[in-house]
């Protein structure tokens, strides 16, 4: 069986996965996906990631709190993007990073 890169609704499926590393993993690769990619972006919000990884601020595991806030951080950026930004989930996010803010989390 020939490796591959798992589509973005696998991705996205990963950040409910019992497995924290799994979890930091699939929020690690959308940070890396997201990064300056609109399309992908939006791609992440239609498929319903951002509810998922604002969930994973909850998350006492270091690499999945962090992964999440930069897959979360990326998506927030561009103005084409402004859809990402406005609604409960991410004033959930705002707040969660409030919350952690006298931790190194970036």
């Amino acid at each position: 069986m020939r490796w591959r890169s798992p589509d973005l609704q696998e991705v996205i499926d990963f950040l409910s996965h019992p497995s924290d590393a799994i979890k930091a993993n699939a929020a690690a690769y959308l940070t890396h996906l997201s990064y300056m990619d609109d399309n992908i972006k939006q791609k992440i919000r239609g498929l319903d990631g951002i509810p998922l990884l604002v969930e994973l601020l909850n998350s006492e595991y270091h690499e999945v709190h962090k992964n999440a806030c930069g897959a979360l951080k990326n998506l927030s950026y561009g103005r084409l993007n402004d859809d990402n930004k406005v609604g409960k989930h991410f004033d959930m996010y705002y707040c969660k990073i409030i919350k952690f803010h006298g931790h190194e989390i970036l």
